[in-house]
């Protein structure tokens, strides 16, 4: 038991903390979230985020606090932007194994444990300086913690859930409360057990005082900094907006919540349909059938927004986890050989086949990175742990052949953080442009620019002016903005020139950087 405990404890630690500081901060949502803390620090304001200067809306403060206490520590760069991110990633797997070894067993608690570690996708969400980290560590925390008092009657339990859910409201809103509400109602109806006593049990009017204890000074203090502007702006462009919109394209069918699970838990997921089999055939059990309800209950609420990304139904991976590791557990107990799981471990050989194929002409074609198309081929490692799990698997060694597969995506997401993304990530935009761009020189954009800049540069990006494009003189001055952008300006002095154009990674405009000493600008 301890021996496995201590082998989770050291994967967590490598995988979550793979190279967070040797990666440049470069997506768009990361750039924002790390340098609104920043400036939250510099200007010494613990209530009014900002972004390049000006209020942003966008989300609530907890990860900016977390943020500026690792500036603090480290100073202001990638590690500490993603320090927390990485702090909350372990403590989440820790939690979820603690608590199914709790009301499950050994076996389901490590094999769920497994399931999440290899996932790509929830590693990578815990190596990004964005809220969605805290909101999963916290509202998984409050579930684990509501579900322990539920089972145990322990009164110190319900009052560390409710303040995980306040935490959670002040990670990224009302969605928190909404969640967690729904699943505590809907678990007590599937048990019976929704009745008056068992709601007066939960203390609902303690918990909610106890939640806005914890997260209403913080939003009635910056509603009145702002004139309100901030509370409008959350509330009805980024909650109700998203909600009932598909904002910045990032639409789609009520299928896609349940895709982004699925793709989500790979390599595992390919167990999904059985072990959704196999709760429906032990549903008795309560923790289970709380597990699934976290998962039924974040899939639809997601699946009914407008916009759809794939970090949404991320609070659910640990408890699909435990439905899955469960299963695995079950069924990778016992010596035989069975038809069903041939079929599976066929149709994962052929997908492991496809994933180094597909990034090979990923980083060709789309990424218009050619020259390192041959990356593609450390991910040659899950195939070869595909083939060697079916070998062993057909030899009756079923924990041997998972083992071979949770090691092989193990290995490739360690490579894939200390091999792969850094020679892509050192062809990004930023990390080529900032090579041209003086940051004590005057630096301006025109009409939008990638918002990584911000954080390189550390101050003000301001929109360039009338003033700025008739000034004459010896001043550096660095204009950034976007090729499609760049038939609106017309040029009168002869050095301006652009120094850097390049396409964007994942989006579809090009970055382009102009430089002028002395410089002119106007326009005709």
């Amino acid at each position: 038991m301890q021996v496995r405990l201590i082998v989770l404890v050291v994967l967590s630690l490598v995988l979550f903390t793979a190279n967070i500081g040797g990666l440049s901060i470069f997506i768009l949502d990361e750039a924002k979230n790390s340098t609104a803390a920043r400036e939250m620090l510099d200007r010494g304001n613990l209530i009014v985020p900002t972004f390049n200067a000006e209020l942003r809306t966008d989300k609530p403060p907890l990860h900016y606090y977390f943020m500026m206490v690792a500036y603090k520590i480290f100073g202001v760069n990638e590690f500490a932007a993603r320090f927390f991110s990485a702090f909350f990633g372990i403590l989440t797997v820790l939690s979820t194994y603690l608590f199914t070894r709790r009301f499950i067993h050994e076996d389901a608690a490590f094999w769920t444990a497994l399931v999440i570690l290899t996932s790509l996708q929830f590693v990578t969400q815990f190596h990004l300086a964005v809220p969605d980290p805290y909101l999963i560590f916290f509202f998984s925390s409050a579930m684990f913690l509501g579900y322990y008092f539920y089972a145990e009657k322990k009164t110190y339990g319900l009052f560390l859930a409710y303040a995980c859910i306040g935490l959670a409201i002040l990670t990224k809103g009302p969605v928190a409360l909404i969640l967690s509400g729904a699943v505590f109602v809907l678990f007590l109806l599937s048990q019976k057990n929704f009745n008056l006593k068992t709601i007066q049990a939960f203390r609902p009017l303690t918990g909610i005082a106890l939640m806005l204890l914890i997260c209403i000074p913080w939003y009635i203090a910056v509603h009145i900094l702002t004139d309100g502007a901030w509370t409008t702006g959350f509330f009805l462009k980024h909650n109700v907006g998203r909600f009932t919109n598909a904002m910045e394209g990032h639409g789609g069918n009520f299928l896609l919540i349940p895709l982004f699970i699925i793709t989500g838990l790979f390599p595992f997921s390919i167990f999904i349909w059985p072990a959704i089999r196999s709760y429906f055939q032990n549903r008795m059990n309560p923790f289970l059938s709380f597990a699934a309800v976290v998962v039924v209950v974040v899939t639809v609420f997601f699946s009914f927004s407008g916009t759809k990304l794939p970090s949404y139904p991320a609070p659910a991976f640990p408890f699909a986890a435990i439905l899955i590791g469960f299963y695995l557990s079950q069924s990778a107990s016992g010596g035989l050989v069975n038809l069903k799981w041939k079929i599976i471990y066929g149709i994962y050989i052929l997908i492991s086949i496809a994933i180094p194929i597909a990034l090979y002409l990923v980083i060709e074609d789309t990424m218009f990175l050619p020259e390192l198309k041959n990356l593609a081929f450390w991910f040659l490692l899950i195939p070869l742990g595909a083939i060697v799990g079916l070998v062993l698997y057909l030899r009756k060694l079923p924990k041997h052949s998972l083992i071979s597969i949770a090691g092989s995506w193990i290995a490739t997401i360690i490579i894939f953080y200390y091999v792969v993304f850094p020679e892509i990530d050192s062809k990004n935009t930023t990390v080529q442009a900032m090579k041209v761009i003086d940051p004590k020189a005057s630096v301006f954009y025109y009409k939008k620019y990638n918002p990584s800049f911000s954080f390189y540069i550390h101050k003000p990006i301001l929109p360039i002016s009338d003033s700025i494009l008739n000034h004459k003189g010896s001043e550096k001055i660095f204009l950034i903005t976007m090729k499609k952008h760049m038939p609106e300006l017309h040029f009168t002095e002869p050095r301006f020139q652009v120094v850097y154009q390049n396409k964007e990674f994942f989006e579809s405009y090009h970055t382009v950087i102009l430089y002028a000493d002395p410089q002119v600008l106007s326009y005709k």
